[in-house]
């Protein structure tokens, strides 16, 4: 298709029979819209290319970039093309960036940001990053993505970051989701304290203990009590000695009931001094006896009579 349009080899009245009997074939669109974009004052293709643009077999970003070519972008056939691809959009469909930039990216960039679709903002961002601001829920898409999603995903939350709030903002994070060599982390800033937790799964997820040994200290003490932290702690892995204590008691006056029992059931404890010093640290916190067994945490006030756990019988 691009060659006759190139050489002429195809008199313009005959295009529309041309265009018809291959745009269906993904390959043969961008060609189609060459076509448009070069001869669409012919009459004949105008109306080739508005009835394309309704006709709903064909993609709706194919068919928005196509009503584009030729027709008004504040008609009410524009804005139902739009939420037509919007909403492809949303269900997962991939648009290419001269669809994406046709959208309207203010109007569409929370609800990407609200269902976690990582890569169709990322994409919408590269697209038209005038209309996507930065909020709180970019961070709350960061995270969730880092703690649970791909490689692919993790790597366009990285990139939103760095885009939005500068290339500090993910150096760390992008580095650990994409399991770079240990040189090429150390030195990297620590991102926002929002984001520590899931710097710190990264981490410990790694696979390679010299990972958590550079980056944990980097991060909040809050990361102390990190489930994967806990058992590695419990096990006496080299890794967490000494500044994990250290983490842990500095946190330790935050710590809620239900933080000390996962403290306590972390084990079985290969060090109970350790245990012994930090349980000891809880119990001289100055919580009362409200915020460390509040009534709605069920059975706590039958746990608040003595702490058994581990053998260690330390008295509430």
């Amino acid at each position: 298709v691009r060659h006759c349009l190139a050489v002429r080899a195809i008199p313009t009245s005959s295009w529309p029979l041309v265009l018809t009997a291959c745009c269906d074939a993904a390959e043969c669109q961008e060609a189609a819209i060459a076509v448009i974009t070069e001869l669409g004052e012919d009459a004949s293709l105008r109306d080739w290319a508005e009835d394309c643009s309704r006709k709903p077999s064909l993609p709706a970003g194919f068919r928005l970039r196509i009503y584009a070519r030729y027709a008004e972008t504040s008609s009410p056939t524009w804005q139902s093309l739009q939420l037509s691809a919007e909403a492809a959009l949303l269900k997962g469909e991939q648009l290419p960036p001269e669809a994406l930039c046709l959208l309207d990216a203010p109007r569409l960039w929370p609800q990407l940001l609200a269902r976690r679709a990582v890569l169709a903002a990322g994409a919408l961002l590269d697209a038209s990053p005038h209309g996507c601001g930065d909020s709180e829920e970019v961070t709350l898409l960061a995270d969730a993505v880092l703690r649970n999603g791909s490689q692919s995903e993790a790597r366009a939350a990285c990139a939103i970051l760095e885009s939005l709030r500068g290339a500090p903002a993910g150096k760390l994070l992008a580095a650990l989701s994409a399991r770079q060599p240990l040189h090429l982390l150390d030195g990297l800033p620590a991102p926002e304290s929002q984001l520590h937790e899931a710097a710190a799964l990264l981490a410990v997820r790694y696979g390679d203990c010299r990972v958590p040994s550079l980056v944990l200290p980097l991060l909040d003490c809050a990361c102390a009590l990190l489930p994967e932290v806990l058992s590695a702690a419990a096990a006496l892995e080299a890794w967490t000695q000494g500044w994990w204590e250290s983490k842990a008691q500095a946190a330790i006056a935050k710590w809620s009931f239900a933080d000390l029992e996962a403290l306590l059931t972390a084990g079985p404890w290969k060090d109970t001094e350790v245990l012994a010093r930090l349980i000891s640290a809880w119990l001289e916190a100055p919580h009362d006896q409200m915020e460390r067994f509040p009534v709605g945490d069920a059975g706590a006030w039958d746990k608040a009579g003595s702490l058994q756990m581990c053998g260690l019988g330390f008295r509430v």
